[in-house]
């Protein structure tokens, strides 16, 4: 019996590494009445790179689809990167890579920021009646850089992807290239997104 329960969990070990890849992906339909559109958004986190050592903690990101009242269309995306402290900035410079083919973004808007965060390192101590009480012992300072950035899908990265294989996301962080694969189920939603009306 210990050896089927050691198949199972050493069966299970690949399955929860690939489920970690893409952390989340949600597919969100709005009516904007302010702007007289409909907003379709896929929200993606991403844990995953395709090298093996980046500076990169996660990435969410969001595609925004907007219908207007006369059916104009328009794909915005948004990046939001936690980078580890000691990271170089990111460069200027989003790729989309297509079934191999790359193509450069016009990023339109880019935001930074430092996140700091503390947290209580804790033990329990046994008091002399046999009790247990938890200390502090000390702090946890974590820091992490943010990046944001947005861009437009034009029309023609938008037939790339409704018939490509692969889609991948490109950053550069001094010596370091951070590379993100959207595929399965989420390069699915994607292009669900697309032919959503």
């Amino acid at each position: 019996m210990k050896t089927f329960n050691k198949i199972i969990i050493l069966g299970l070990i690949p399955f929860t590494f690939l489920a970690c890849s893409v952390l989340y992906s949600r597919i969100d339909i709005q009516s904007d009445i302010v702007n007289s559109t409909k907003r379709i958004k896929l929200n993606i986190t991403y844990l995953k790179t395709e090298e093996k050592r980046t500076p990169l903690f996660s990435l969410n990101q969001s595609i925004l689809k907007e219908i207007t009242a006369d059916k104009q269309v328009s794909y915005k995306v948004f990046d939001m990167l936690y980078l580890t402290s000691t990271s170089y900035k990111l460069e200027k410079n989003v790729y989309i890579i297509i079934d191999n083919e790359a193509f450069k973004m016009n990023i339109i808007n880019e935001e930074y920021d430092n996140i700091t965060s503390i947290s209580e390192n804790k033990s329990d101590v046994m008091l002399a009646d046999s009790t247990k009480v938890s200390v502090v012992t000390g702090y946890s300072n974590n820091n992490y850089k943010v990046t944001k950035y947005s861009y437009f899908l034009n029309e023609d990265i938008i037939e790339k992807i409704k018939n490509s294989d692969s889609v991948f996301f490109r950053y550069y962080s001094g010596a370091s290239m951070i590379t993100l694969k959207l595929w399965g189920k989420n390069l699915i939603k994607l292009k669900n997104l697309i032919e959503m009306q």
